[in-house]
């Protein structure tokens, strides 16, 4: 429950952010008040101390701890990207640029044939295809879990029933 000055803060009006602990100030508080938590029921959820959270939600950190962060984020459902862009670490651009993700030089290969336009779109899905296969050879099943299990069950089963004196 809600202290009497927890309530009182919370009451007063809130101006609006002009510089990075502001914007990410507000972006925690309204993430919790949404969720309809208090200070101390995050801080208890999360680890992180009610000062903190305090701190953080009043401005009063210029560079709050990154992991302590992270698991407020994650624990709000607030995207991590927008809490930095709030702290003012990236720039709106920066945090959704769609920069090319590094590749393995053998994935970028295969990237790079299949956007070939002179190999035929079926040649590329029968490619595809034998892919999955391959991969799906060396992942493990639900079944093959199962059988494994049964078989270990089963075999377990006949040596108790070859000791059994009876």
């Amino acid at each position: 429950m809600a202290d009497a000055d927890e309530t009182a803060r919370e009451g007063t009006a809130v101006a609006p952010p002009n510089k990075p602990g502001d914007r990410f100030a507000q972006l925690i508080r309204s993430a919790r008040k949404k969720a309809g938590l208090t200070q101390d029921d995050l801080a208890n959820h999360t680890g992180i101390s009610r000062s903190s959270i305090i701190r953080w939600e009043h401005s009063h950190s210029n560079r709050p701890d990154p992991q302590g962060v992270r698991v407020v984020c994650s624990f709000l459902g607030i995207d991590p990207r927008e809490a930095a862009i709030a702290l003012g670490y990236l720039s709106r651009n920066e945090a959704y640029s769609s920069a090319p993700k590094i590749l393995d030089p053998l994935a970028e290969e295969v990237i790079e044939i299949l956007a070939d336009p002179n190999i035929p779109d079926t040649e590329k899905e029968h490619w595809i295809d034998y892919l999955r296969f391959l991969a799906n050879k060396h992942r493990p099943t639900k079944a093959a879990a199962m059988r494994a299990t049964n078989t270990y069950g089963a075999a377990e089963a006949a040596k108790s029933v070859e000791s059994d004196p009876r």
